[in-house]
């Protein structure tokens, strides 16, 4: 094996590989949560000359196991995929995403760095690409030359499972902090139950970017590191940082895995990633969250549609609120009114109150 193109580093700058990208085996990872197969749409639109699309929910998932969306496949599975993409060692792997690779672009190096393959992300995405000026190409994919064979592992290793999990784990959570925080609702329809995993130490990937001439990008290695050091100094003690014996999570395995990739790229030890994440966790342990919810803050929500936290919030003056498929004619009891207050617009949900009654609560806008 040859000398890695970029020792010690995960993510690598457009003017650095703008004039060599032939050297590479170069991926489209862009996803998206709320539009289904993104990557059949946005490729054939715009991407970088000589890349092939890769569709996170197939290509670098297995099937949808005890809630977790975004299972690791199978290793032998996913190493034949790759052969057949033309990977084998002889180049390394560049992957992108729209941003800074928290949508897909290191889900894809993290598997294939586990793997032993050399790997980077691109700083900036598809969106710094195009800023730069530089060429795109449009149409499907190209048939590759599938690679000459496959010098690597094939199984994963650094990662855990659900049931593997130690008591003392440091563990870390990816998502928004708002949905970390949530307490008697999911803020997101990705989200089976409000909360997160005990003892997880709140990461929101985006403490890690900032824009720069409108595009998406890392912040500087010193701020990375503070910002890891920091968020993790109470759990880790004193002495150097080594995010090694760290385990990563999110929602579903996806945006853990720029954090991992932001430690290993300013020195800070090799985290692990629990790919299942709250999707998996908090469906295998939804009763006792739900009980612990319930007995902290005395109302608990369960969603019986998909969130709408980007609607309007329920008003009794502007919309109509059914309770049990019957309109409020008078004013709701001081507890059902509270949960008003974290409802919105198109939302349909169970309403868990502290007397054991649990109403079914709609809001609908007036007609």
């Amino acid at each position: 094996m040859a000398s890695p193109k970029h020792p010690g580093k995960v993510f690598v700058d457009v003017d650095t590989i703008k004039d060599q990208l032939e050297e590479y085996v170069i991926f489209d990872v862009r996803y998206n949560l709320q539009i289904p197969n993104f990557i059949e749409k946005v490729y054939p639109e715009g991407h970088i000359p000589g890349a092939a699309p890769v569709n996170v929910d197939t290509d670098l998932s297995g099937p949808i196991a005890n809630g977790a969306r975004h299972p690791l496949p199978d290793g032998a599975t996913f190493t034949q995929w790759c052969t057949a993409q033309g990977i084998d060692g002889g180049r390394p792997v560049l992957c992108y995403d729209a941003d800074c690779g928290a949508m897909g672009g290191c889900r894809m190096w993290w598997m294939l760095d586990d793997l032993g393959v050399e790997a980077y992300v691109l700083n900036g995405g598809m969106q710094a690409y195009v800023a730069a000026g530089l060429s795109v190409e449009a149409g499907a994919a190209a048939q590759r030359a599938p690679g000459a064979g496959w010098p690597f592992r094939d199984h994963f290793t650094r990662h855990v499972t659900i049931n593997d999990l130690p008591a003392n784990a440091i563990m870390t959570d990816a998502r928004a902090a708002a949905r970390y925080d949530s307490d008697i609702r999911p803020l997101a329809s990705t989200d089976p139950q409000p909360g997160h995993i005990e003892g997880a130490v709140s990461l929101p990937f985006v403490v890690h970017l900032e824009a720069k001439d409108g595009v998406q990008v890392l912040k500087s290695e010193a701020e990375l590191r503070a910002n890891l050091e920091t968020r993790l100094q109470a759990a880790l003690g004193s002495g150097a940082a080594d995010l090694s014996r760290c385990i990563f999570s999110c929602g579903s395995g996806v945006s853990a895995c720029i954090n991992i990739a932001v430690a290993r790229h300013v020195g800070l030890g090799h985290p692990m990633l629990y790919c299942g994440s709250w999707s998996e966790y908090a469906t295998v342990h939804a009763v006792p969250i739900q009980r612990a919810l319930m007995a902290r803050t005395g109302l608990y929500i369960k969603m019986l549609s998909p969130c709408a936290c980007t609607n309007e919030k329920a008003d009794l003056q502007k919309h109509t609120v059914l309770v049990d498929d019957e309109p409020i004619v008078q004013a709701p009891s001081e507890d059902l009114a509270k949960a008003l207050t974290h409802l919105h617009v198109g939302e349909k949900v169970m309403v868990c109150l502290k007397n054991g009654e649990r109403p079914v609560v709609e809001v609908l806008a007036k007609a």
